[in-house]
């Protein structure tokens, strides 16, 4: 409950500070733009995973062989469970 509890309560603190529109899908608003943003992750980020990876990961990079096996891995074990967005909760 503390760590859940504790994101709440930081996304809250920081929501002022953000001046983009939030993504938006399906009726529900996020604090976060979905516009492409060569400086930080946004939404692009998780509907576009190879341009994250292209302009925001530097460490990962000589390992994506390995580390694209267990995230990718993961979001199909995710996607078998038939609800996605559930499962990934």
């Amino acid at each position: 409950m503390f760590p859940f509890a504790f994101l709440i309560l930081i996304n809250e603190i920081v929501r002022p500070t953000i001046n983009e529109t939030g993504y938006s899908k399906y009726g529900i608003s996020v604090i976060n733009p979905i516009a492409k943003n060569t400086d930080k992750c946004t939404w692009i980020c998780h509907n576009n995973t190879s341009y994250c990876k292209e302009h925001h990961v530097k460490i990962l990079k000589p390992y994506f062989s390995l580390t694209d096996l267990f995230y990718f891995g993961v979001i199909g074990l995710l996607a078998m469970t038939g609800n996605y967005g559930a499962a990934n909760v």
